[in-house]
């Protein structure tokens, strides 16, 4: 059980008058609830310090000075800015209106809705379970309602929840998450409920004391709810509830559509690869006619080569030959020019001289 100073640790803004107030009833609701080991305690402190701000908020608040405030709270009630500007700064009409005909309350006439909003340490809500609570505790809760926030049976409200959700089994196997599922029906503030449990630990670890001190008239017989009474305990845990349950059922449509996308792609897949074997024996085949256009194309240049140099080379030997013959012919032109002394074009060759010359020479010797 914690004592006054191990509290004051985990609940610094709890004032001292109150916290010595609130420890004997916190401790006689641990010892009747069987919260008596140090998992189990810290669980318990942390768990109601985030439901009721430390304990210093035994009744809920519902004064909201904002109509944003009203929209992210209830965003399905609220809209838009015009329809929560008449609930600000009004608590007695906002409760009675998003409380109404929920959790066994009337409709907003009936003033079910702010009579029985959240009260306690671990905020009881709705006139349904206040009758449940107020039944197993032996007192009549729902013609005094406001006895739900006095200290005595506002820890052993939250004792007798705790025990009928089987949550002590909970916090000796360690596992707060699944606490803080049953207690507010999703995870709403879960790290700052971790926040509290790791400073319980902390400051419980030394000098704990379990099950030892005992509370004289207590009875160790504890009245339990039946599966079908518990559930979550506030107003706020119907919301998160029911937001979770569309969170969910929207990830499931997602990861089912996931699941589909991904069969595609893989039938994409397989049919790629079938496609992608039979296709190499097309290419080789598309290789090789490929090649013979190439080597075809490479042997006709080779071929046509030839007969385009050929008249090119005889076209040269014509060119040459003319030459030649217009050389040839050259002197011929020269020899009919006559010589500016008169003489014959055979003189100017010595060629035709020298051959006169011998004509001359034979003819003498004949005669």
């Amino acid at each position: 059980m914690p004592t006054e100073d191990q509290l004051h640790r985990i609940l610094p803004l709890l004032p001292l008058p109150k916290l010595q107030a609130y420890l004997p009833h916190l401790n006689q609701a641990m010892q009747v609830y069987e919260v008596n080991t140090m998992p189990r305690t810290a669980a318990f402190v942390a768990q109601t310090a985030h439901e009721s701000a430390q304990y210093t908020r035994m009744v809920e608040g519902l004064i909201y000075t904002k109509a944003t405030g009203l929209m992210a709270t209830w965003p399905k009630r609220f809209p838009t800015e015009a329809s929560a500007l008449p609930y600000v700064r009004n608590e007695e009409k906002l409760a009675n209106f998003v409380y109404a005909n929920r959790m066994g309350n009337g409709d907003g006439a009936s003033g079910d809705g702010f009579r029985f909003r959240g009260r306690g340490i671990i905020q009881l809500t709705g006139r349904e379970k206040y009758r449940i609570t107020g039944a197993a505790l032996g007192v009549d809760l729902l013609s005094d309602p406001e006895l739900a926030q006095t200290p005595e049976i506002a820890f052993k409200a939250a004792g007798l929840f705790w025990k009928s959700a089987g949550l002590n089994e909970l916090a000796d196997a360690g596992d707060f998450r699944t606490i803080t599922q049953r207690i507010n029906g999703g995870q709403n503030g879960a790290a700052d409920r971790v926040k509290y449990f790791e400073a319980a630990q902390r400051v419980l670890a030394t000098g704990f004391v379990g099950d030892a001190m005992r509370t004289r008239g207590v009875s160790r017989a504890a009245p339990v709810l039946q599966p079908a009474e518990v559930g979550p305990w506030g107003a706020e845990r119907d919301e998160v509830r029911a937001k979770a349950a569309v969170k969910k059922a929207a990830v499931k449509k997602a990861a089912v559509k996931k699941t589909a996308t991904k069969k595609t792609t893989a039938k994409k897949v397989v049919a790629k690869k079938a496609s992608s074997e039979k296709a190499p024996a097309k290419k080789a085949a598309s290789k090789k006619v490929s090649s013979k256009k190439v080597a075809s194309k490479k042997v006709a240049p080779k071929k046509a080569t030839p007969k385009k140099t050929a008249p090119k080379k005889t076209a040269a030997k014509k060119v040459v030959s003319k030459n030649v013959a217009a050389k040839k012919a050259a002197p011929k032109k020269t020899a009919v020019r006559k010589s500016p002394a008169g003489k014959s074009p055979a003189a100017k060759s010595p060629a035709r001289n020298v051959a006169a010359k011998r004509t001359v020479i034979k003819t003498a010797s004949k005669r």
